[in-house]
């Protein structure tokens, strides 16, 4: 209660959807510039300090054709060009995709600390990349095809193995799925442990692995990854609707004509 002769004022706080909604050219030009900066600090930083009018330059020159005077020596702009840059948008484009693999998972498990690990998603991707690495295949190109090929596979197999185990009367519980969820992630961690321990020299590949790098980005690999992440982002995102409704509960969704076993 307020005190005689004092006004109590009553402050409403701006949710941040109310302000995304106000103002989202302007959320959206700042994330922009944002992202603009950063790619422009991580080519610049490094073992090799590369100014940034020279940074702009480079990229200035080789994205828009632009005719600058070169006050850079030919290292630097491969340093720029075929080293930093790839690494810089593989990094932002693999960014893109676990932000929306975490807002998927959020939104389906109505739980914002959702991570891939509640499914035994990346469980299942690291035990099976781990296996990978212990197949004996010196062929680079079929290595690196195997690795995630088999990563996907054990990603894969895990989520399916969670929704068969969960269902209950043809219908998925959230708190079904979530403990199976929990439960087939802990056996992929022990068979991952398993996997390590019986690695050997092959320990150190499958930390690499585990702790991730974009040491090996290059235009190529950045070329084949991503259209698939834009694709399953976009793809994502034409299924907004029926993630929101999912946010209200099954009963809700399903009143709002989402088919809920579908979706999941």
């Amino acid at each position: 209660m307020a005190a005689p002769g004092e006004t109590l004022v009553r402050s409403r706080p701006v949710a941040p959807i109310a302000l995304l909604r106000r103002r989202p050219l302007a959320l959206g030009l700042a994330g922009v510039a944002g992202l603009l900066v950063a790619l422009v600090a991580g080519v610049g930083f490094g073992t090799v300090a590369v100014a940034p009018a020279d940074t702009l330059a480079i990229l200035g020159q080789r994205l828009l054709g632009l005719d600058l005077p070169i006050t850079w020596s030919p290292a630097t702009e491969t340093i720029v060009w075929e080293l930093r840059l790839p690494r810089v948008l593989t990094a932002m484009v693999v960014g893109l995709g676990l932000a929306v693999a975490g807002a998927t998972f959020q939104g389906l498990l109505r739980n914002p600390l959702a991570d891939p690990y509640v499914l035994g998603t990346a469980s299942g991707a690291a035990l099976g990349a781990a296996i990978a690495v212990l197949i004996p295949v010196r062929v680079l190109v079929l290595e690196f095809g195997l690795l995630h090929g088999l990563a996907f596979v054990g990603a894969l197999a895990a989520v399916v193995t969670v929704y068969r185990l969960s269902r209950i009367g043809g219908m998925a519980p959230l708190t079904s799925l979530l403990l199976t969820g929990y439960a087939v992630g802990s056996l992929l961690a022990a068979g991952l442990a398993m996997a390590m321990h019986l690695s050997g020299a092959a320990l150190r590949q499958i930390f690499a692995y585990l702790l991730g790098s974009f040491d090996a980005a290059s235009w190529g690999r950045l070329a084949g990854a991503a259209p698939l992440i834009l694709l399953a982002s976009l793809l994502v995102l034409g299924r907004a609707r029926s993630l929101n409704g999912l946010l209200l509960g099954e009963e809700t969704a399903a009143h709002l004509g989402v088919d809920v076993p579908r979706e999941r």
